[in-house]
């Protein structure tokens, strides 16, 4: 008898342990990956000082700290939920940043303690934008691959792309220009955005209120 229960326990172990070893689990971040975070938000910040635009910081009581619920294994990118709602001031449309200067989307759905934003990687998101120190105007448009339509005058890759659309706070960073193609007619140019953040890697981001 003793022995029965012995070899069902271990077959009952055996299978909770197999089990658990194939559950898809969210992978931790980091201290690498904090290190990486923190350079990226930083560098972030003094490109948007370099241009004259608003100072990064965002201490103010208008803003709210917000954790961002995990999707793993699924790659949503368009949408992410978030732990604050209108219990803690979450309005629609408010801005949504990764550290003060990061561009990452804006709150669609809000309810009492949560609430839903949509990403740049949404294909119904359009912004106009000022590209690198010449500041010319582009338009941005969301969808899994972002990208920068009727651009005015030549730019180059690597520069920097800064969100200037009527509602967001002014000169947010959303990427940097990638790819650079002729667009419509020849006489305009389009280019790739490489985002400045990493959807699967978003886990804190800030709320403007």
């Amino acid at each position: 008898m003793r022995f029965s229960i012995f070899a069902l326990s271990v077959i009952f172990l055996s299978i909770a342990y197999g089990a658990y070893l194939f559950i898809p689990k969210t992978p931790a971040p980091t201290v690498l990956d904090a290190l990486r975070l923190e350079n990226l938000i930083l560098r972030a910040d003094v490109r948007r000082l370099v241009q004259g635009f608003a100072d990064s910081s965002c201490n103010g009581s208008e803003f709210v700290s917000a954790n961002v619920f995990g999707t793993y294994p699924l790659n949503v990118k368009n949408e992410i939920t978030l732990n604050k709602g209108t219990l803690h001031g979450v309005r629609e449309r408010a801005s949504v940043l990764l550290g003060c200067s990061i561009f990452v989307g804006f709150v669609s759905q809000t309810f009492s303690s949560e609430s839903i934003a949509r990403t740049l990687y949404d294909a119904s998101f359009e912004a106009p934008v000022q590209i690198g120190e010449g500041k010319v105007n582009g338009l941005l448009r969301g969808g899994t691959k972002p990208k920068v339509t009727l651009i005015e005058k030549p730019v180059k890759r690597g520069e920097s792309v800064f969100i200037v659309a009527r509602g967001y706070p002014y000169g947010l960073v959303a990427g940097e220009v990638d790819e650079v193609r002729s667009g419509a007619g020849d006489l305009l140019e389009e280019a790739d955005l490489r985002p400045a953040f990493s959807a699967s890697e978003l886990r804190t981001v800030t709320i403007v209120r």
